[in-house]
């Protein structure tokens, strides 16, 4: 299990992202969930904010795509990308910090 932060460029934490694998001798897919942070978030959050909202609550899957990995909604579409520290979804792109500290 790895865990992330999410936050804006300017260093506005807007929430949590947490991905499991399907095996750990082999993660090479598995799923994830987000969680928005429970705080009143600057203006400039918001877009970004209402971008990761959709996504909340949901168990997503995550497949290695490329150099980065590929996030899916419940029903299968993609719905962001990670690429080295970044997360991208809905013209947005978030900032991932590994709370072990080894992205």
């Amino acid at each position: 299990m790895r865990q992330f932060t999410l936050s804006t460029a300017n260093g506005t934490l807007l929430g949590f992202l947490v991905l499991t694998a399907d095996s750990d001798s082999e993660p090479q897919s598995g799923n994830c969930m987000i969680q928005l942070h429970e705080a009143s978030l600057p203006a400039e959050a918001a877009a970004a904010a209402r971008a990761l909202a959709p996504l909340c609550g949901q168990l997503l899957a995550w497949q290695p795509q490329g150099d980065g990995i590929a996030l899916y909604d419940s029903a299968g579409r993609p719905a962001a990308d990670i690429r080295q520290q970044y997360l991208r979804l809905g013209g947005q792109t978030l900032l991932l910090t590994d709370l072990e500290g080894n992205l």
